[in-house]
């Protein structure tokens, strides 16, 4: 056997900033920016009214835009999306379901791009469905319940939930599974 196997190959950031990335990370950015920004009740001068909402260019949200596109052209697009996970943390430390999706819908493209260039169209749509649905399950659990904590217990229990599963798939489709006496 010789040759590398494809699960051992790293690629570069090189490789990984592409012009997709690029735009992923962009919408990233503008994705921070907007759900830093959102709040409710009135619109205060240099806000934009979204329904009852309204979205504001604040500082926060503008540095947070500006180290993600950092961070993607220095780094490449997983650790941009790991460090706006981070800042978004920091700088909306109660957030409602809406920024939750705003904000996870833009990071989330800075996974989807890579994974799209080397997957089947297939695999790639299972991933945005799948990301969706997390998202959608954390900010509604965020909504019903007001608490950050359980919509981020509720999501690393799906995300364990489907793990496991895709695990003891993998393990019957490549015949690993040992008979039972």
């Amino acid at each position: 056997m010789s040759g590398a196997s494809p699960f051992t190959k790293l690629s570069s950031v090189a490789e990984t900033r592409t012009p997709a990335s690029g735009v992923a990370a962009l919408v990233a950015a503008v994705a921070l920016v907007v759900s830093v920004g959102l709040t409710n009740g009135s619109v205060a001068a240099g806000s934009i009214a979204v329904g009852e909402r309204a979205v504001s260019i604040t500082a926060g949200g503008v540095a947070a835009g500006g180290l993600v596109l950092g961070t993607w052209a220095l780094a490449g697009p997983v650790y941009a999306f790991a460090f706006g996970q981070i800042l978004f943390a920091a700088l909306a430390p109660s957030p409602s379901g809406v920024e939750v999706g705003v904000a996870q819908v833009g990071l989330f493209g800075l996974l989807a791009v890579p994974v799209g260039r080397d997957a089947a169209r297939e695999t790639v749509g299972g991933f945005v469905v799948a990301s969706a649905g997390l998202v959608g399950l954390g900010a509604g659990v965020h909504d019903a319940t007001g608490e950050l904590w359980p919509a981020a217990l509720a999501v690393a229990g799906a995300v364990a939930v489907v793990s496991y599963a895709l695990h003891r798939y993998e393990l019957v489709v490549l015949d690993l599974m040992e008979a039972e006496a």
